[in-house]
C-alpha cells in the first residue's frame, strides 16, 4: 500500500495506438483533411501539442521505477487483464480492495458501456472502481 501523499496513475497505450488514437481524437486531423501519413509523420517527431509520446513515456515510466507513488500502466494491460489492473492501481492508492468490490468495478464498467468484458475502456473501469470505492469508504 502507498502512503505517499499523493499518487499519480499514468496510463500508456502503445505507440501505434497512440497514433491512430490521436489521428481521429487529438483536434481531429482526420476532420481537418489530414492525410493518415502526414500526421504519423508530424506525430512520430513529437511535434504535436501534447508532445513527444516516446519522449513522455519514456519519463513516466522512469518515474515508476525511482518514485513509489507513480504507477505506471498499460492500457492494453488494462484491456487484457482488468481486474488484476484495478487491484494494482486500488492498492496505489491505498485501498485494500476486496474480490467482490473487484468483480463489482469490472461488472458495473461492463454494464455503463454496455460491453463485454474485454471491449472496456479504460475510463469506464476508472468511474466505476472510483464510485464503488466511494460507496465502500
Amino acid at each position: 500500500m502507498n502512503t505517499a501523499p499523493c499518487v499519480w496513475l499514468d496510463v500508456s497505450r502503445n505507440p501505434k495506438d497512440a497514433c491512430v488514437s490521436s489521428y481521429y481524437h487529438a483536434f481531429n486531423p482526420f476532420k481537418s483533411g489530414w492525410p493518415f501519413d502526414a500526421w504519423a509523420s508530424v506525430w512520430l517527431q513529437g511535434h504535436v501539442s501534447f508532445g513527444d509520446w516516446f519522449a513522455i513515456t519514456k519519463d513516466w515510466f522512469e518515474l515508476s521505477q525511482r518514485w513509489p507513488n507513480v504507477l505506471f500502466v498499460r492500457y492494453e494491460d488494462m484491456k487484457s487483464e482488468p481486474a488484476k489492473t484495478i487491484r494494482c492501481i486500488a492498492e496505489h492508492i491505498g485501498v485494500a480492495p476486496s474480490d467482490e468490490l473487484i468483480d463489482r468495478v469490472v461488472r458495473s464498467a461492463a454494464h455503463r458501456a454496455k460491453l463485454t468484458i474485454p471491449q472496456l475502456k479504460l475510463n469506464e473501469l476508472l468511474v466505476c472502481f472510483l464510485l464503488l470505492i466511494q460507496v465502500q469508504g
